[in-house]
């Protein structure tokens, strides 16, 4: 097993490649990468379109500027916000598109696995699936909300909450 180890260093060291310069989000608008999407966010720019590998995200996010997030165009792509306590993913911003992701809620997270501000217009979420929410999946709020095809498929008791 050590062996194999080594040898995978040997290789990505001769690739010129180390675990430091892994791409697991890409910035489709200006062509740069990042390990983990809150990375990807914090250097985004307004209009900017963040793609996700086909991988699985073990992280809370923030969208805090009007932007595309997606999935993988060939599927395979999962946001596990299943291990803290929080909005899983927190919309706050105008203008947000979230798109083709998987989101698995639950676990020790008690909060919403997708929630939108109060106040926020021109949100777009499409092809998403929660499973496991302890609460509703999707807490949306705000004006000018649009819910394309496929918004939901959630496996857990509760679905998507929208306040008058």
């Amino acid at each position: 097993m050590i062996r194999k180890k080594a040898m995978l260093v040997c290789l990505l060291v001769s690739a010129g490649l180390t675990q430091s310069q892994l791409i697991l989000v890409e910035n489709l608008t200006t062509g740069t990468g990042h390990e983990t999407i809150p990375e990807a966010i914090d250097n985004a720019s307004s209009g900017d379109h963040l793609e996700l590998s086909a991988n699985t995200f073990v992280e809370h996010v923030d969208i805090d500027i009007p932007s595309t997030l997606s999935g993988a165009e060939g599927g395979g792509t999962l946001i596990d916000v299943s291990h803290q306590v929080g909005w899983g993913i927190a919309l706050s911003a105008d203008n947000i598109t979230l798109e083709d992701v998987v989101i698995l809620a639950g676990g020790t997270n008690t909060e919403y696995a997708v929630h939108s501000e109060p106040g926020i217009t021109g949100l777009t979420i499409e092809d998403v699936a929660v499973y496991d929410s302890n609460r509703s999946c999707i807490d949306l709020n705000g004006d000018g909300l649009v819910a394309a095809n496929d918004i939901l498929q959630a496996l857990s008791t509760f679905g998507v909450a929208c306040p008058e």
